[in-house]
């Protein structure tokens, strides 16, 4: 029986010639690569919080200029 392995997190695609350190490497790309894209999507939800509330304050100090 053949299981399709690609999305386990230990599965490295055997390529003709490839070594033991060669397989590392490769491994340790992928995860450092999946670990920059979340920190990438988190760095993005914090600007858009940050953008947010600076329209949020940009607009209370209209109404407060306005009232005052």
């Amino acid at each position: 029986m053949i299981k399709d392995r690609k999305e386990s997190c230990f599965f490295v695609e055997h390529q003709e010639g490839m070594e033991w350190p060669a397989a590392e490497d490769l491994q340790r790309l992928q995860y450092e690569n999946r670990n920059l894209k979340r920190s990438y999507r988190h760095t993005l939800w914090g600007l858009g919080i940050a953008g947010v509330g600076l329209v949020v304050n940009a607009f209370f100090q209209v109404l407060n200029f306005f009232f005052k």
